[in-house]
């Protein structure tokens, strides 16, 4: 059970305030945020893909840590998206793309990959970054 986006055709549109439960798999497409919103359940990159917050607007995810894996996971918009649990770059092919003036809260955990922005550099609103290398973890506030 649980939502799918299979494709770069795929939006899951958020118009209206919204809390989401459950799963999804973002596989490709995009995850539309024109009105504040929660999402409780777990999000799995299956693909590259995005996620666009209206300005003004905002996205709080509360599920398990974001993994992006070989994937490139495209923020763009103006608006808020806030994951407390953070986001993973754990693979050679992981790139988090900030594309827009919004801002991202969460820990960022890089073990491998590319943290990317694709035009003004976007607030940040959890400047803990953590780096593990060759077993060794380095923390940055």
């Amino acid at each position: 059970s649980g939502y799918v986006l299979e494709d770069q055709e795929s939006v899951l549109k958020l118009s209206g305030t919204n809390t989401i439960n459950g799963p999804l798999s973002l596989n490709a497409g995009v995850i539309d945020v024109d009105e504040t919103s929660a999402f409780v359940g777990d999000l799995t990159l299956g693909g590259s893909a995005t996620i666009d917050v209206a300005q003004g607007k905002s996205l709080t995810y509360g599920g398990a840590s974001l993994s992006i894996g070989a994937n490139t996971l495209t923020i763009s918009g103006a608006g808020i998206l806030s994951n407390a649990s953070g986001y993973v770059l754990g693979d050679q092919e992981s790139m988090l793309k900030l594309s827009g003036t919004h801002t991202i809260s969460g820990p960022l955990i890089l073990n491998a990959g590319i943290p990317t922005k694709a035009a003004a550099i976007p607030a940040v609103a959890a400047p803990k970054v953590i780096a593990r290398s060759h077993g060794i973890e380095r923390s940055s506030t």
